[in-house]
């Protein structure tokens, strides 16, 4: 393509469009639209001492954290060609799916920037004066950054299910489902300890070994990964494909029942019925392929591929 060419399908979850400063400006947590860092931006590009070398970095940084593509409507769109020539040209510059995090040089610059500008408009003041100048500012910069909501920092509590910790004390790798989605398991890794499969990483097929090509072409994983997409699908495939799973170390099937239900919800034909139902239809699939669970922790699903017993203390049904 040429420079003025959006980029293309990156072949995995994120747009051909990538992600800009202009989208999360707008849609997500506000950085230089306000009043402090936008005015501290404007300072450094004004200022003759940080013009340059500060206040141009800050430019220059905005400048490629926009992206490749900045959309005016959804039907108008313009294509930065400045963003295009390292795209085409630049070795793995393509592979930067985020141009917005860019903006953390930015941010960089333009703090010492303000550092430079406040020295030398307290040069000749008392330390006094120096202190309350510099508190004021960050006090206006905290207070703006609560009122966007960004502070206090967004948390949540994460309840980790107890079933968790017993996969870790028997052990064995998890498939966790569904496959390819941010999810609670993600961070459930950290209990179990066991390797995993079904994380983000299988988004993204340009970074695949040809090894992990082969596991994720695995007619049972394939089948896995349709059973919480579209349960409503009679998908088959060869009994010996589950021991080949078991002899690379999987043992354990574990369905994040919540996640599942949203991913279900937001699918462009989503199945019909109540979020119990629609769990319900992916565990009578999951059911036919892999058998009886051995345990169930709240919207926690536990198969064994060793057709194992179920756990004391689980109610499995």
């Amino acid at each position: 393509g040429g420079l003025f060419d959006p980029p293309q399908s990156q072949a995995n979850n994120v747009s051909s469009g990538l992600m800009g400063q202009v989208f999360i400006e707008t849609t997500a947590q506000p950085m230089f639209m306000t009043f402090v860092w936008g005015g501290a931006f404007v300072a450094s590009l004004l200022a003759p001492m940080t013009r340059l070398r500060w206040g141009g970095l800050a430019l220059l940084m905005i400048a490629f954290s926009l992206g490749p593509v900045v959309e005016i409507s959804p039907d108008n769109t313009i294509v930065l060609p400045h963003y295009m020539v390292l795209y085409r040209h630049l070795p793995f510059f393509s592979r930067l799916w985020f141009p917005y995090r860019w903006i953390v040089v930015a941010f960089f610059a333009v703090s010492v920037a303000v550092g430079i500008l406040l020295q030398a408009a307290t040069r000749d003041r008392s330390r006094g004066f120096t202190v309350i100048v510099s508190v004021l500012v960050v006090v206006v910069g905290l207070a703006e950054q609560a009122k966007n909501g960004a502070l206090p920092l967004v948390h949540q509590s994460m309840h980790i299910p107890s079933v968790i910790g017993e996969l870790g004390r028997r052990g064995g790798g998890v498939i966790d489902l569904p496959i390819g989605m941010a999810k609670r398991a993600m961070v459930w890794q950290t209990v179990h300890q066991q390797p995993t499969l079904g994380g983000m990483g299988e988004n993204a097929p340009v970074f695949w070994p040809e090894e992990f090509h082969h596991r994720m072409a695995s007619p049972m994983v394939r089948a896995l990964s349709s059973a919480t997409r579209r349960p409503d699908l009679e998908v088959l495939f060869d009994d010996s494909e589950r021991w080949k799973l078991v002899d690379a170390g999987f043992r354990w099937v574990v369905l994040d029942g919540g996640t599942a239900v949203e991913l279900l919800s937001g699918l462009v034909q989503p199945l019909k019925g109540s979020p119990t139902e629609r769990l319900g239809a992916i565990r009578r699939r999951l059911n036919l392929f892999l058998g009886t669970p051995v345990a169930v922790d709240g919207d926690v699903v536990v198969w064994d591929l060793t057709g194992g017993r179920a756990f004391d203390g689980y109610g499995a049904k």
